[in-house]
């Protein structure tokens, strides 16, 4: 590995724990910030802070990596990670691209293809029909939708955006009238059939320039609160055999596409076990947080090894020795408001952006607790967030708390009621 010094795109609550990561590595960090994040803590932590508009161009911050003598950009965790052209210029900026190469990028953004290769590769995925791309195959298609897959349905289009969901037993042609709309504004789009009661799981998976490819367990995308992740647990309250099958069907999928970076893979599940493929990410999540805390890998180092073109250089055997459950409670402001007081509990970990005296807006810190079981997570993290006093701003703590009161969370083994939704 040969970077030096990589500009850090992220602002959001992982910025901080990927600063130290590269800090530690001896690669000095740029870290990028706006008017909003200007007081964040993670400035103090970088090497070097560059000032980029809130409203400035990506290639801002192209500008900004070569005028601080940068060899490496991290895209962050949001949509520039995934923008193959963002990866292109990057690369023509003679800059490390902290992430899937560009041409990988591309064809992970068609959710359709990936779609496909799943299908031929043997990973199912949740019913659907064919791409809809011209306006005379829609009523054929909606009579399918109807006819074969039945209840409640989604429509989506090929990259996986702006999914609309159509109730059961609503009028025959709503269907047909939005897929409609959409394909005459040139989108393609296909229709899925909506798995009620379904938990939402996710296998991060490693792949290197060799063609190898590595899960690290499954991951569950356990509470949501008005369609927004509120709360993460890994490993998964699952059997060893569906877990086992996840991660193998995950790493087929990252083998047959070639992947190179650390993405996701997720699967819906339904109560009685039947599992579908949604796709793969190719960026850090901010439940990869919980891979690192309980299988102690720092996944930023892995995803710039591989970037850089090392091999994984481990198996699984490696790593899943170790039996501890986490607990990750993304902690959102109802409203932007300044914090007036910050004390965050002792005995857990919290990635952040925010601090006494700072504005919290949005998603603005992840409480990480870990326990060597599920039930002591659980009771470790109803007392850190008692003790987590957060003043001047509203956030969704209580709903943290009650969640962890309710008996269905306790057992394991109620799917979210909010889990319906069309999330890859």
């Amino acid at each position: 590995m040969n970077i030096r010094r990589l500009l850090l795109a992220e602002k959001g609550p992982m910025a901080a724990y990927l600063v130290d990561v590269y800090e530690t590595m001896g690669v000095e960090v740029v870290a990028a910030f706006d008017e909003a994040s200007q007081d964040a803590p993670h400035l103090d932590r970088a090497s070097f802070a560059a000032y980029i508009p809130s409203d400035a161009v990506p290639e801002a911050l192209l500008d900004a990596s070569n005028d601080a003598g940068c060899d490496g950009l991290h895209p962050g965790l949001g949509p520039l990670a995934e923008d193959p052209r963002f990866a292109h210029a990057a690369a023509r900026a003679n800059l490390l691209f902290v992430g899937s190469p560009a041409e990988q990028l591309a064809v992970l953004a068609d959710r359709w293809t990936t779609r496909r290769v799943a299908v031929k590769s043997g990973v199912p995925v949740v019913p659907g029909t064919a791409l809809v791309e011209r306006l005379d195959e829609v009523d054929a298609t909606c009579a399918d939708a109807r006819s074969r897959l039945g209840g409640a349905l989604w429509i989506k289009d090929a990259g996986g955006h702006g999914a609309q969901r159509v109730a059961e037993g609503g009028p025959p042609e709503r269907l047909a009238a939005l897929v409609s709309a959409r394909v005459a504004d040139g989108q393609r789009v296909w229709i899925e059939r909506e798995v009620r009661q379904a938990r939402h799981l996710v296998v991060t998976v490693v792949g290197d320039s060799g063609g190898g490819a590595l899960g690290l367990g499954v991951r569950e995308r356990a509470r949501r609160r008005d369609g927004r992740l509120t709360i993460d647990q890994f490993p998964a309250s699952i059997g060893d055999g569906l877990a086992r099958n996840l991660v193998e069907a995950a790493e087929v999928l990252a083998k047959k596409r070639g992947f190179r970076g650390v993405g996701s893979v997720g699967f819906l599940v339904d109560p009685t076990g039947g599992a579908w493929c949604l796709g793969l990410r190719p960026r850090l999540q901010l439940g990869t947080l919980l891979n690192d805390a309980v299988q102690e890998i720092r996944l930023p180092e892995v995803q710039l090894r591989v970037a850089c073109g090392d091999r994984i250089g481990w198996d699984r055997g490696a790593i899943t020795g170790r039996q501890d459950v986490a607990l990750g409670f993304r902690l959102r402001a109802d409203a932007p408001g300044v914090i007036t007081r910050w004390s965050p509990p002792e005995g857990a970990t919290v990635h952040t952006v925010a601090a006494e005296g700072c504005t919290a807006s949005g998603l603005f810190a992840v409480l990480v607790v870990r326990a060597p079981t599920r039930q002591a997570c659980v009771v470790r993290a109803t007392a850190a967030l008692r003790a987590f006093a957060i003043e001047g701003v509203s956030t969704n703590l209580e709903a943290h708390r009650v969640t962890l009161g309710d008996e269905g969370f306790w057992a394991g083994s109620v799917p979210d009621p909010d889990s319906a939704g069309p999330s890859d």
